[in-house]
């Protein structure tokens, strides 16, 4: 039960950063006020999950992207244990994302982009998912170099087109490969996706993953939009 939450959380967070938002509402505590006696938790297992929030929000973790994760285990009988647990191993995922993203970035870009919220929860999720450190450093690296005001929202989008190429079966070399080509187009990053269905399209055509990998990597950086590079890597 705990995992398939847990599972379930990841999704949903990836899906919420890739539309561009969550819905923050009222304070942490005036929230758990409302939610907790709904639950008819016991005053320990209430303790025990308010520490989880007072300690996030003591780490300057945001403590608003806690809440559905809370609200979604509770709704599924997960033990209050068992959501603090998922909750707590979410706090040490930002810790060591913030160390990271400070370490390749440096203070100032680092605390920009830290700023920003959303890009860091991806990074997180990314993290949590199982991607190591180097690849997580060398997209931070990639996108930053771009120019746009826009990076870190392309960040973003370019995290997610790396989980979906994984998750349809790419490796993780070419998979790493195509979003750094991808961060050096002009291509908005709402036009991510399209790349990988562009690769699916060619195998429509019996152009292998492989061939259209090369062709999408030579092509994108001179690419404006995802139409220019359909006529460039298909036809």
């Amino acid at each position: 039960m705990r995992k398939r939450f847990f599972n379930t959380m990841l999704l949903w967070l990836g899906l919420m950063i890739t539309m561009g938002g969550l819905a923050f509402g009222s304070s942490w505590d005036d929230q758990l006020d409302v939610l907790l006696p709904k639950r008819n938790l016991t005053e320990q297992e209430s303790t025990t999950i308010r520490g989880v929030f007072i300690d996030a929000e003591s780490r300057r973790i945001p403590t608003e992207l806690l809440m559905p994760r809370l609200e979604e285990g509770l709704a599924k009988q997960v033990s209050p244990e068992g959501v603090a647990q998922v909750l707590n191993r979410e706090l040490a995922a930002y810790d060591t994302t913030r160390a990271l993203i400070l370490q390749v970035l440096g203070q100032k870009a680092g605390d920009q982009m830290l700023q920003a919220v959303l890009p860091w929860t991806r990074t997180v999720l990314l993290a949590l998912q199982g991607t190591p450190d180097t690849v997580l450093a060398e997209l931070l690296k990639a996108f930053n170099q771009q120019k746009s005001k826009d990076k870190w929202d392309n960040y973003r989008f370019g995290c997610t087109l790396y989980a979906a190429l994984l998750q349809w079966g790419m490796d993780q070399k070419d998979s790493l490969a195509l979003v750094v080509a991808v961060s050096k187009s002009t291509l908005p990053g709402s036009d991510y996706r399209g790349v990988l269905d562009l690769i699916i399209a060619g195998g429509k055509l019996r152009v292998s993953p492989e061939v259209m990998t090369e062709r999408i990597i030579q092509a994108v950086p001179k690419a404006r939009s995802i139409e220019v590079l359909e006529t460039r890597v298909l036809y």
